[in-house]
Protein backbone atom coordinates (compact mmCIF):
# COMPACT_ATOMS: atom_id res chain seq x y z
CA UNK A 1 0.00 0.00 0.00
CA UNK A 2 2.88 2.38 0.77
CA UNK A 3 4.42 1.76 -2.65
CA UNK A 4 1.05 2.43 -4.28
CA UNK A 5 0.78 5.78 -2.46
CA UNK A 6 4.34 6.67 -3.49
CA UNK A 7 3.56 5.75 -7.08
CA UNK A 8 0.42 7.92 -6.98
CA UNK A 9 2.36 10.87 -5.58
CA UNK A 10 5.04 10.42 -8.21
CA UNK A 11 2.39 10.37 -10.93
CA UNK A 12 0.76 13.49 -9.47
CA UNK A 13 4.15 15.22 -9.52
CA UNK A 14 4.63 14.27 -13.16
CA UNK A 15 1.13 15.52 -13.97
CA UNK A 16 1.87 18.81 -12.20
CA UNK A 17 5.14 19.21 -14.08
CA UNK A 18 3.38 18.58 -17.37
CA UNK A 19 0.67 21.07 -16.47
CA UNK A 20 3.11 23.65 -15.12
CA UNK A 21 3.20 25.13 -18.58
CA UNK A 22 -0.32 26.44 -18.13
CA UNK A 23 -0.72 30.14 -18.93
CA UNK A 24 -2.31 32.64 -16.53
CA UNK A 25 -5.44 33.04 -18.69
CA UNK A 26 -5.85 29.25 -18.78
CA UNK A 27 -5.45 29.12 -15.00
CA UNK A 28 -8.06 31.87 -14.60
CA UNK A 29 -10.44 29.92 -16.83
CA UNK A 30 -9.93 26.79 -14.69
CA UNK A 31 -10.64 28.74 -11.52
CA UNK A 32 -13.73 30.36 -13.04
CA UNK A 33 -15.08 26.97 -14.10
CA UNK A 34 -14.36 25.55 -10.66
CA UNK A 35 -16.14 28.43 -8.94
CA UNK A 36 -19.30 27.53 -10.83
CA UNK A 37 -19.33 23.99 -9.44
CA UNK A 38 -21.61 23.02 -6.59
CA UNK A 39 -20.09 23.59 -3.14
CA UNK A 40 -19.41 20.62 -0.91
CA UNK A 41 -20.70 20.29 2.63
CA UNK A 42 -18.53 21.78 5.39
CA UNK A 43 -18.29 18.38 7.05
CA UNK A 44 -17.16 16.63 3.87
CA UNK A 45 -13.65 15.23 3.71
CA UNK A 46 -11.74 17.72 1.57
CA UNK A 47 -8.99 15.23 0.79
CA UNK A 48 -11.49 12.71 -0.58
CA UNK A 49 -13.15 15.48 -2.56
CA UNK A 50 -9.92 16.41 -4.30
CA UNK A 51 -9.02 12.76 -4.80
CA UNK A 52 -12.30 12.36 -6.69
CA UNK A 53 -11.43 15.41 -8.83
CA UNK A 54 -7.93 14.14 -9.57
CA UNK A 55 -8.59 13.13 -13.17
CA UNK A 56 -11.24 15.76 -13.92
CA UNK A 57 -9.02 18.67 -12.90
CA UNK A 58 -5.43 17.45 -12.58
CA UNK A 59 -3.95 20.93 -12.40
CA UNK A 60 -6.31 22.14 -9.66
CA UNK A 61 -5.75 18.82 -7.88
CA UNK A 62 -2.02 19.57 -7.84
CA UNK A 63 -2.64 23.08 -6.55
CA UNK A 64 -4.93 21.69 -3.85
CA UNK A 65 -2.23 19.22 -2.79
CA UNK A 66 0.18 22.08 -2.22
CA UNK A 67 -2.37 24.24 -0.41
CA UNK A 68 -3.66 21.43 1.78
CA UNK A 69 -0.12 20.40 2.72
CA UNK A 70 0.45 23.69 4.54
CA UNK A 71 0.32 23.44 8.33
CA UNK A 72 -2.79 24.99 9.82
CA UNK A 73 -0.88 26.23 12.86
CA UNK A 74 2.66 27.24 13.60
CA UNK A 75 2.98 25.02 16.64
CA UNK A 76 5.15 22.38 14.96
CA UNK A 77 7.47 25.06 13.55
CA UNK A 78 7.75 26.84 16.88
CA UNK A 79 8.44 23.56 18.64
CA UNK A 80 11.27 22.79 16.21
CA UNK A 81 13.03 26.08 16.79
CA UNK A 82 12.50 26.41 20.52
CA UNK A 83 13.96 23.03 21.47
Amino acid sequence: MLREKQRERHQATLDAARLARITPPEFDALLDAFQNEKRIDRKANILKFWESKRFDNPFLYSVAQVCLALPVTQVSCERSFSA
